[in-house]
């Protein structure tokens, strides 16, 4: 009887330490292989990257007779180093990025979006997407 009562505090013992133990969250950090930003626009292609902790570079684009500025160009391919930066490709040409401003949902469409739903590209808590929130 005597170690049914020993197996039984030392069970509670081990199930208290579990409870007042911190957890800790398991997250994978972001990485080059993890994130498309292809269809994106230069400058949120950027952006996006930059707010995971991606390190990029411009690689080169396609221009047509009066190509589109580098940050409207359309990322249209993309290629991690063994370094884990970012190679960016780009589509400047009027057609590609007419056509990415097309798909875009127009502003104030009319379809409303649910009351206290985030608006896009705004996280939960009412800051951008991809920054951290400071606890406390």
């Amino acid at each position: 009887m005597k170690n049914l009562v020993v197996l039984g505090a030392g069970s509670i013992a081990l199930a208290t330490a579990a409870l007042i133990s911190p957890a800790v969250a398991a997250s994978e950090p972001a990485t080059p292989s993890t994130i498309d930003v292809r269809g994106e626009p230069y400058a949120r292609a950027v952006a996006i990257l930059k707010s995971q902790g991606v390190k990029q570079r411009f690689n080169g684009s396609t221009n047509g007779p009066g190509g589109a500025p580098q940050a409207q160009c359309i990322v249209d391919q993309q290629t991690s180093t063994h370094q884990g930066v970012m190679l960016l490709h780009l589509d400047c040409t009027q057609e590609a990025v007419a056509d990415a401003a097309g798909s875009a949902p127009a502003a104030g469409g009319a379809t409303a979006a649910a009351p206290g739903a985030p608006t896009p590209g705004q996280g939960t808590y009412g800051g951008p997407i991809g920054v951290p929130v400071p606890v406390g």
